[in-house]
């Protein structure tokens, strides 16, 4: 009895090759949710202790890792009217490290938006305001999350990435317009 081999077909290939790459993609996002309260946060499923814990961690966050502006009319800018807080910051020597006689310097930050819970760490979001409207949640990289709270899939990078402490603060623009110098906290 002979035997029939099956040839490749250009189309057999073809989908060979879609799903591949269909399995690619889905492993490059991972589950992760954006949540404004914790009353989203425990109504999407998680407990109350995982709630308080990332929302924790994600304010601590927000304090050292937040975009820093001069003044509250360039944070408004890009975040908007009374988006904006001005923590006290004692400044430090930069040679030295030392606090530099305990002066308090002003700055302005957004107020944080939301918190990102994922798999891997929990972080700050904030969402930008331009031209009447707010946009995506994003990270204090800039880097866009979501357009609404909830779970949903989002890129592995975004989703693994730790928040960069900022050293600097930004005359004007944000999230890139200006260049900032940071360091991985």
């Amino acid at each position: 009895m002979l035997k029939r081999s099956r040839r490749v077909t250009p189309a057999i290939l073809g989908s060979m090759m879609s799903l591949a790459a269909l399995t690619a993609c889905a492993d490059a996002t991972e589950e992760a949710a954006v949540f404004e309260t914790m009353d989203q946060c425990i109504n999407a499923g998680y407990s109350e202790p995982e709630c308080k814990e990332g929302f924790a961690q994600a304010e601590a966050d927000h304090q050292a890792v937040a975009p820093r502006f001069d003044s509250e009319a360039d944070c408004e800018a890009e975040f908007g009217s009374g988006a904006c807080e001005s923590p006290d910051e004692y400044t430090t020597d930069t040679s030295t490290g030392s606090d530099s006689h305990g002066q308090v310097r002003h700055s302005y930050m957004p107020m944080m938006a939301g918190v990102m819970i994922g798999s891997a760490l929990s972080q700050p979001l904030y969402r930008t305001y331009q031209n009447g409207a707010y946009g995506a949640y994003m990270t204090n990289r800039g880097m866009p999350v979501a357009t609404k709270p909830g779970r949903q899939r989002i890129s592995r990078e975004v989703a693994r990435t730790r928040p960069t402490r900022t050293t600097t603060t930004l005359k004007r623009g944000g999230f890139g317009s200006m260049s900032r110098s940071s360091v991985a906290s």
